[in-house]
């Protein structure tokens, strides 16, 4: 186990290989390969990918989940990662989404790239916010039933998102002075009534409606 205030560096030139139970309550930096054929058990922990290879995500419970490489791409790995506080892409890291399932229960932080792919995030905690130093692009958003969603976005322009797929609100998504960007074939949908501050459809983008 690694204790709270602790910090343990898994060496790029070692894979770090888990078959019981990894407990992560400090921080594990992971700058080399990673196995897993037990259980990260997070429980307020952060994990960070940290090389300067490419690195995947395992597809695994986070607690705080960060992304430092900054020499090569952290791609998440297929299936679902969830996140239960906060997910960060750091200042010249860059992070691609795959096909995964991104489950975030508190922020989502993009200060450099972000590449959605087919990838979904959902969002599942009572005051979520987007942020970050760069815009975020997501394919599909997914605003769970009881979450709260907001954007405060420090690149310029500020609070700005663009969504390329499906955009789904079961929960809250609070406007503010957001600006929201369609970039592909979009539905939105969803059991609560969104309301957007300022939209824009790209050319050759598409939105459509369904409850």
């Amino acid at each position: 186990s690694i204790p709270s205030g602790s910090t343990y560096t898994a060496p790029s030139s070692a894979t770090l290989t888990v078959s019981n139970r990894l407990v992560v309550g400090g921080t594990l930096n992971i700058a080399g390969p990673f196995t897993i054929t037990g259980t990260l058990d997070p429980i307020t922990g952060t994990v960070n990918y940290s090389g300067a290879a490419a690195q995947t995500i395992a597809a695994l419970n986070y607690y705080n989940l960060q992304v430092t490489n900054t020499g090569a791409d952290v791609t998440f790995a297929a299936g679902t990662s969830s996140v239960k506080n906060n997910c960060t892409v750091a200042n010249n890291a860059t992070c691609k989404g795959s096909s995964a399932l991104i489950q975030v229960t508190g922020d989502w932080t993009n200060n450099h790239v972000f590449t959605a792919q087919t990838s979904t995030v959902s969002f599942a905690g009572a005051a979520s916010s987007v942020l970050g130093d760069s815009k975020t692009t997501f394919n599909n958003l997914f605003i769970a039933t009881g979450a709260a969603l907001d954007i405060s976005t420090t690149a310029a322009p500020s609070n700005e998102m663009q969504v390329n797929g499906n955009f789904v609100n079961v929960g809250t998504f609070t406007t503010g002075t957001s600006h929201v960007i369609f970039g592909g074939t979009t539905t939105l949908r969803g059991a609560n009534v969104t309301t957007f501050d300022d939209v824009t459809i790209n050319a050759a983008s598409s939105v459509a409606f369904a409850s």
